[in-house]
């Protein structure tokens, strides 16, 4: 099977879109499928749907449905990990790699419950659903936390005080019982709070270049878009969800590599060659990079297209150029500059006129950009 970083490689290496096909075609059983791969778990576990269905707290035709594409619930690929009795870097890696959602994250109250029952086993036809104690172990811990810290803010994402991850997941693997469990919480009640801080402080830095905060981003009508997952985000109503993330680093015209360290924050691994649509992301902002590298420390789209305009000139003219040639326009007496408005824009209007375009309208990713 090919290599992640060595597809990643090809991809940049790509002459054109037509050379990314073939890169593609060439490598595709590389492409993880999420009904091969939770099929053959299922299949190993020896499990019926019926039980998985107990187990998560769904029916059994929605375990069928399950069988056939990704949960539309994050919780409920947990769920479905614990029931088979993977372990928490095997629920992980499906999490990621299949159904990108972020990895458990210690530091997430809700995560934490999920290590805490992934780390006891398969469960037993006679005990307890993890559903079930999911629900149960949740509305203990929001009690607790109502009760402890009654409208006091969250610590501060820089405050030294706060216990490293790997130390906390150490913790945690130890708590065997429900009162280890809950002494870990009331332990570190206020390591659980905040968890994503450092993910929003760096979102936050990309927004002031446009003059806007994550408190302002809702009156802007290019961002405003974002404003709600990213309230959820701090509020803590839920956990980072990827095409909202690649969407808004596009429309922030990050390059590739702040995309990635973005996605690292938030538990998930960086643009993915793996994956169709964003494997043609990577190409097209690469090649775009390529050919222009000194927009690629644009600070903001302002910068980001007087720059482009500074470089493109006559060179437009040369047959290297082609691809880009339609992305541009051009009248009487005026720079050539782009005509899509942002990054984003212009990495889908690529895909539109690529042999891509009619395959990917329905990818929530692809409606976002």
């Amino acid at each position: 099977m090919t290599d992640t970083k060595l597809l990643r490689e090809k991809i940049g290496l790509a002459a054109n879109m037509e050379a990314y096909r073939q890169i593609v075609e060439e490598n595709v059983a590389a492409y993880p499928a999420w009904s091969r791969k939770i099929n053959s778990l299922i299949l190993d576990s020896g499990m019926r749907d019926q039980q998985i269905a107990a187990d998560c707290g769904v029916t059994r035709k929605t375990v069928a449905t399950w069988k056939k594409k990704i949960p539309a619930k994050r919780l409920s690929v947990v769920a479905l990990g614990i029931s088979l009795g993977l372990e928490t870097g095997s629920i992980n890696y499906l999490l990621d790699r299949y159904a990108h959602f972020p990895q458990l994250y210690v530091k997430n109250p809700e995560d934490a419950i999920c290590i805490y029952l992934a780390n006891q086993g398969k469960p037993t036809p006679d005990s307890p659903s993890p559903f079930l104690r999911f629900e149960e172990y949740k509305a203990w811990y929001l009690q607790t936390a109502a009760r402890t810290f009654d409208g006091k803010p969250a610590q501060s994402a820089t405050d030294s005080a706060r216990i490293g991850t790997r130390i906390l997941e150490q913790e945690l693997s130890g708590a065997q019982d429900q009162e280890a469990f809950q002494q870990f919480c009331l332990e570190h009640l206020g390591d659980l709070r905040g968890c994503y801080d450092r993910l929003l402080a760096y979102i936050q830095e990309h927004l002031e270049p446009y003059g806007l905060s994550l408190a302002t981003i809702d009156r802007d009508p290019m961002y405003g878009r974002f404003y709600r997952h990213l309230l959820d985000i701090r509020k803590g109503r839920d956990t980072p969800r990827r095409e909202y993330l690649l969407a808004l680093g596009l429309t922030l015209s990050m390059p590739p590599g702040e995309i990635d360290h973005m996605l690292s924050l938030a538990r998930m691994e960086g643009l993915c060659p793996k994956d169709q649509l964003e494997g043609a992301i990577l190409f097209a902002v690469e090649d775009l990079l390529l050919c222009y590298p000194s927009i690629a420390n644009a600070t903001s789209t302002a910068e980001f297209y007087d720059l482009l305009r500074d470089v493109a000139g006559p060179e437009l003219d040369s047959p290297d150029y082609a691809e880009l040639r339609p992305f541009f326009s051009w009248a009487p007496g005026d720079e050539p500059e782009l005509t899509a408005d942002t990054l984003a824009s212009y990495v889908k209007r690529r895909l539109e006129e690529s042999w891509l375009g009619s395959t990917l309208r329905h990818s929530p990713l692809y409606k976002l950009i």
